[in-house]
């Protein structure tokens, strides 16, 4: 009798481990991203509307880019490096908290652009979006991060505490965030190449915001 509990006090134990092995432990928030050719007529500079983060603003300089964003309850800037169809990138964000206190978080992520034909039974459209992921500190994945390219001008966003982070007037307007003329979005034109399309916006589900985490 000792012995038939004996064994299966072991095989619990082994299935137990097993089990802790198989999917008990923390699940990566790093990837590796391979970098496909850049869809014909794409381009990440410019302006992007995001359902979670709000208006994006990205200017390509080579194979830099420098973004800053901001929604209702935050702000915040990206600086990262285009390879392909891929930006790899850093954020900072702000907030205020209830008591007015201003937070900042930091972290890694990536944008991949693509592109997408949309059809109805009178019409197609292509859609410029961004999609990918951001994490925390050194991660760069976990959590999602999409947005859809408007025709828009850029209007005047600014980096955030400019002296504090060694970055003058003159550095903001060489990043490509002065103001530009004009604000409204253009409606796509069926037929028009892909580049001079404005996207339109979708109406996808909010993702949860870098706000609403903090």
């Amino acid at each position: 009798m000792k012995t038939r509990i004996t064994c299966a006090v072991c095989c619990v134990a082994v299935l137990f481990a097993l089990g802790c092995g198989a999917g008990g432990g923390q699940k990566s928030t790093t990837v590796e991203i391979s970098p496909r050719p850049m869809p014909e007529g794409g381009n990440f500079d410019g302006v992007f509307q995001s359902p979670a983060y709000g208006r994006m603003e990205i200017t390509v300089q080579g194979a830099n880019a420098v973004c800053l964003y901001e929604g209702e309850r935050h702000y915040g800037k990206i600086e990262g490096t285009i390879s392909g169809d891929v930006l790899a990138f850093t954020w900072t964000q702000w907030k205020q908290d209830l008591q007015g206190k201003e937070r900042s978080s930091t972290g890694h992520g990536y944008f991949r652009y693509v592109i997408e034909e949309e059809k109805t039974t009178t019409s197609s459209k292509h859609v410029h979006r961004l999609v990918g992921e951001w994490g925390y500190d050194a991660d760069n994945a976990g959590n999602p991060w999409k947005a859809v390219k408007l025709e828009r001008a850029k209007k005047q966003l600014k980096p955030h505490e400019n002296e504090e982070m060694g970055m003058g007037e003159d550095m903001s307007q060489s990043a490509g965030f002065d103001a530009v003329a004009g604000e409204d979005s253009v409606e796509m034109t069926p037929g028009a190449e892909p580049e001079t399309k404005a996207p339109t916006m979708q109406k996808d589900a909010p993702a949860e915001g870098l706000d609403n985490l903090f």
